[in-house]
């Protein structure tokens, strides 16, 4: 170990030397400096969804679909579906199993399958080309 550098202890009882504090410094800095960051960009995208919220009421409720700002994006309402039921054949394989293997059809069942459906959203497409440079 060099003579000229100084040694810093921490409080936990190691010792680092300035050369590593100093890293650890500038590391550590550049983590705060990014977490600021995200902090910044999680409040954003919190105004972001809500800006998108209030944009897919106003839309909806004056049955506006498509609309294009005068800087080229485009906002478009995506319709959503109801639930489907439907009613299937179901081939109950226990009670095949258990009575006859020859006579299958017998058991067949008619159950009832609901499909979930999808709720409307707004979809919002970027102009191609440059955008925001």
């Amino acid at each position: 170990m060099d003579s000229n550098k100084k040694t810093i202890i921490l409080s936990n009882g190691l010792s680092l030397s300035e050369d590593v504090s100093k890293e650890l410094l500038e590391i550590t800095s550049s983590i705060e400096k990014i977490e600021n960051e995200l902090k910044k960009f999680h409040e954003l995208q919190k105004q972001y969804e809500s800006f998108r919220q209030k944009l897919f009421d106003v839309m909806t409720k004056n049955n506006v679909i498509k609309y294009v700002s005068l800087g080229g994006i485009q906002f478009t309402i995506v319709s959503g579906s109801n639930d489907k039921t439907e009613i299937v054949l179901k081939f109950n394989e226990d009670k095949f199993k258990a009575e006859n293997p020859e006579l299958y059809k017998k058991y067949l069942e008619q159950i009832e399958k609901t499909t979930k459906g999808k709720s409307s959203y707004l979809r919002i497409t970027l102009p191609k080309g440059e955008w925001f440079e």
